[in-house]
């Protein structure tokens, strides 16, 4: 059977600190506790991503670049990802009343993120799939890199230069760390890192009041067909929106940081008339 090599990218999701974490606990609720965690981060990747193994303490996916239509929507989906497991890490913390070591250290994981863009083969091994390649074998390197150090940061964001040319985003919106980290048998890599901790702070300070549906004045509710990333795109892109509702003309108006974020606008033209849409 011919394997052929398949352009996409890749991502690995690592909790920080488990390695240290598991010192000196109890492991059947450490293991029971990083179950629910890596279920969480499983959970938010297969909106877009195939699961290619699980890796002890990390999970390692990918996605063929034709299915990513717009590359935001990698850094929302880690933006998201990580969001999830903080909440999770928080909940399990503040429900539990075991008085055990592992469940105390809880809060002493975090999470970091690798993106990479390259070329892989996915092939069969003794009735299993295995992921392999240079580049493959180059995401499982990067997470040996100096950000930490560099930072202070436990919590990051790290893609290659490979993976931003891809996504389309611009470096100086992103503002981001830059490092070059440098492997043998492969040579110097560029990356660029995001702090998750003060992006995840912003996300939650512009969380606003939840109204439920008993307390709201009209509920409207439908089904899609679609993952939340896909739907995401589909309501906000306005190259996509012409597509649903033909009798609109739609532009890209303000993008704080170059996203489509909290005080995105696209504007909807009607003749010489101008309706800014939120």
């Amino acid at each position: 059977m011919e394997t052929k090599t398949q352009h996409g990218y890749l991502v690995l999701a690592d909790i920080t600190g488990y390695t240290s974490y598991l010192a000196g606990v109890e492991l059947d609720h450490a293991e029971e506790i990083l179950t629910d965690l890596l279920e969480a981060i499983v959970t938010r990747f297969k909106t877009l991503l195939t699961i290619a193994k699980l890796e002890g303490d990390a999970v390692f996916a990918y996605v063929v670049e034709s299915k990513v239509e717009r590359g935001e929507t990698l850094l929302e989906l880690v933006e998201d990802t990580y969001a999830a497991f903080r909440a999770r890490v928080d909940a399990i913390h503040r429900r539990t009343t075991c008085e055990c070591k592992a469940c105390k250290a809880i809060p002493t994981l975090d999470l970091k993120f690798i993106v990479h863009h390259g070329n892989f083969i996915v092939q069969s091994v003794a009735g299993m799939s295995e992921m392999a390649g240079t580049d493959v074998n180059l995401i499982h390197r990067l997470l040996k890199n100096h950000v930490g150090e560099a930072t202070g940061w436990r919590a990051y964001a790290l893609f290659t230069a490979a993976s931003l040319d891809h996504t389309g985003i611009s470096v100086l919106d992103l503002d981001p760390h830059r490092q070059i980290e440098t492997y043998e048998h492969i040579g110097a890599v560029e990356t660029f890192s995001l702090d998750l901790h003060s992006r995840h702070k912003a996300m939650i300070d512009a969380r606003r009041v939840f109204v439920t549906a008993d307390e709201a004045d009209v509920t409207f509710e439908t089904d899609l067909p679609a993952p939340a990333p896909i739907a995401w795109q589909w309501l906000n892109d306005p190259h996509k929106i012409v597509r649903w509702s033909p009798d609109r003309h739609m532009v890209a108006a303000l993008r704080p940081g170059g996203r489509t974020a909290v005080g995105a606008r696209n504007h909807c033209v009607h003749g010489i008339h101008y309706r800014a849409l939120f």
